[in-house]
């Protein structure tokens, strides 16, 4: 014997095994689980599965009675015709096949206002929570745009002080060198916020001075502007001013040059007379832009010159003084040979090594410079920054074989190693101007202290504001 019962959920006339009378049950239709009740009335069917839903009957209108045929009862109202029921066996099944009918059509249409309604709901819901979506959007990007503006506003912040941090140190004697000086400190800031903002710890710097002294210094050498800004001081000492020793040291033997220590020149290198009306020979990167110069003659005087040339291929830089000097030097256009005996005259870390002229000497080690550069010899004399631009002199002729460039790092592994531009590249700069005088021809039989001397009185110190 089955129950006949509706889908509480969805209207469903289902067909349940009377087994299973306070059980639990699945919709075929809307899949919703529900409890079987066992008071549901017991009306048998043909089969315990459940039954579809029929497509609901549409009345069939009354035929028009037959000519002579007789018509409805007076008073009464005419007889109402419906579809024929299909055929099944006993007239009970087609009763209650009739009833099932009226009472699914009752059903879909109350499942589906209830579906409508449902729909309704969930619409309705769907748009509030759109709205309250759009809204939290809204805020979190509002968030987000005040925290890049706090952040921008710190950034600012921390610029100014930095320049302001640095202007006291090293004083604003050079607008570009500071603001390249702020550039890089902010770089190392960004590089303590990743460290900072990664998950491992033993990343963060131990200490924060070390830490700054490291990055800071080897970007002060691999930034250009700052290293000229230097003018041969060392970097050591730059970051010593800028975060103090971390140990106890004692006031230095002997002092800083007034002109020096005025912080009123950016940097110092070396030049050389070569000729009686006042041309001179440096480095190009010693003048850089400058269209004049400052320059210290052996007699303690500092002079203006003009820079006539700046030849950056060469790196040579023809300057011209107004007055003559008492003595010039010789500039060889040959070629010199390896193992000659050279040496040069210049000013070597003037804020440590002093400004009186250094002497050192040594031998042209290669005919060829840096990766076999024809222009250029490899000498063994030692130089430091502030030798640029001094003469590499033979000490045989007392001649210019060469003008002091640079040094190899001791980085790369190597020690000891200098670089001078030949001779004849500053001959082919220096030709386009004015003839050289000749120098004293007794130059060649002088001894290396005179031949010393003779070249001390002809080289200048270079000064760049």
């Amino acid at each position: 014997m089955n129950l006949q019962l509706n889908c509480p959920f969805c209207q469903m006339l289902l067909s349940v095994d009377a087994r299973f009378a306070g059980g639990q049950m699945q919709c075929p239709s809307c899949q919703q689980v529900f409890m079987v009740g066992g008071s549901a009335p017991a009306i048998p069917v043909a089969q315990p599965i459940a039954v579809t839903q029929p497509a609901p009957q549409r009345p069939v209108a009354p035929k028009a009675p037959r000519p002579g045929a007789p018509g409805p009862p007076r008073g009464g109202a005419a007889p109402k015709s419906y579809a024929p029921v299909p055929a099944a066996s006993g007239g009970g099944l087609k009763i209650v096949l009739g009833l099932v009918g009226v009472a699914l059509v009752g059903g879909l249409i109350y499942g589906t206002m209830q579906f409508l309604d449902s729909a309704k709901k969930k619409s309705s819901a769907g748009m509030e929570l759109s709205a309250e979506a759009k809204a939290r959007e809204a805020e979190r990007l509002k968030a987000i745009r005040q925290l890049k503006e706090d952040q921008i506003a710190e950034k600012k912040e921390l610029e100014n002080l930095i320049k302001e941090w640095i202007a006291a140190r090293i004083g604003d004697t050079d607008k570009r060198a500071a603001e390249e000086l702020t550039r890089e400190c902010n770089s190392i800031i960004q590089e303590l916020d990743k460290l900072y903002a990664d998950a491992d710890s033993n990343n963060d710097p131990k200490d924060l001075r070390v830490f700054w002294v490291e990055r800071l210094g080897k970007r002060i050498e691999g930034n250009k502007v700052i290293y000229h800004w230097l003018g041969g001081r060392p970097v050591a000492s730059l970051l010593e001013t800028l975060f103090g020793s971390d140990r106890p040291t004692t006031k230095p033997r002997g002092e800083v040059a007034d002109f020096i220590a005025s912080g009123e020149y950016q940097g110092s290198g070396t030049g050389f007379f070569v000729s009686a009306d006042g041309l001179m020979v440096t480095n190009q990167h010693v003048v850089d832009d400058a269209k004049e110069v400052d320059f210290r003659g052996a007699d303690g005087v500092i002079r203006k010159a003009t820079v006539l040339k700046s030849d950056k291929d060469g790196d040579v830089a023809i300057l011209k003084a107004k007055d003559s000097p008492k003595s010039w030097l010789e500039v060889d256009p040959a070629e010199s040979t390896m193992g000659a005996a050279v040496f040069t005259i210049g000013f070597p870390n003037a804020d440590i090594q002093g400004v009186e002229p250094k002497f050192t000497d040594g031998r042209i080690s290669s005919l060829s410079g840096i990766r076999d550069d024809k222009d250029r010899y490899q000498v063994t004399v030692p130089v430091q920054p502030g030798n640029s631009g001094g003469p590499l002199v033979d000490m045989k002729s007392g001649r210019v074989v060469g003008v002091i460039v640079a040094i190899l790092s001791r980085r790369s592994g190597a020690d000891n190693v200098s670089y001078a531009v030949k001779s004849r590249v500053a001959q082919g700069v220096l030709s386009a101007y004015a003839k050289t005088s000749a120098a004293d021809s007794t130059a060649a039989n002088l001894d290396v202290e005179a031949m010393a001397a003779k070249v001390r009185a002809a080289t200048v110190m270079i000064l760049v504001k």
